[in-house]
């Protein structure tokens, strides 16, 4: 399982989504099983360098958390909203 975030509105030139967790799961047909996958807020996908401030800072904005079988097969979508 996978888990990606994706910038709505950046003001940056950021990837289509960046990938930022993942679980190697083995679950047979019929099963199913619990997966937690972590985003912290200081983590640094959510963060761009910025030259001015010479630090990594958050942008606050809109972002879509994709969780995903492979980067192709997306199977949920939840916005969020980031403040600073």
């Amino acid at each position: 399982m996978q888990l990606y975030v994706r910038f709505v509105d950046s003001k940056i030139v950021r990837p289509i989504k960046q990938l930022v967790d993942f679980k190697r799961l083995h679950i047979k047909a019929g099963r199913s099983k619990t997966v937690t996958l972590k985003l912290a807020h200081d983590d640094l996908a959510l963060r761009y360098w910025d030259v001015a401030a010479n630090n990594f800072v958050l942008e606050p904005g809109n972002i879509e958390l994709l969780v995903a079988a492979s980067s192709a097969d997306i199977k949920f979508t939840h916005g969020v909203e980031l403040t600073a």
